[in-house]
């Protein structure tokens, strides 16, 4: 067991108590940044939903909550599941999440 605490500690520390072997992620920060930047460009430019860089919060969150109510429409289970929730009738659903979704 002595031994086994020698080994461990035979790394120097610094002044936090951390090894001094620096963080490969603090190192790689900046160029990550970029790429990450480059792709999410690449992909607002390439899809429409994805936004672009003028976008507000606002109006991001209006563009989900159109596309899960185009979902619910579209996915002929989630619209029972919700009209049987509701208690209402599945054309009913329909045309409610039809109304919510152009009116917001």
């Amino acid at each position: 067991m002595g031994s086994l605490r020698a080994r461990k500690c035979a790394q120097p520390m610094d002044w936090a108590g951390r090894g001094s072997r620096p963080n490969p992620s603090a190192i790689m920060q900046a160029s990550d940044r970029f790429n990450i930047n480059s792709q999410l460009e690449h992909l607002q430019a390439k899809y429409v939903g994805t936004g672009h860089a003028d976008l507000n919060r606002f109006e991001w969150a209006v563009n989900i909550q159109r596309d899960s109510y185009a979902s619910y429409i579209g996915h002929y289970p989630m619209l029972a599941y919700f009209s049987i929730a509701e208690n209402e009738s599945i054309g009913r659903e329909r045309y409610n999440f039809m109304q919510r979704q152009s009116y917001r």
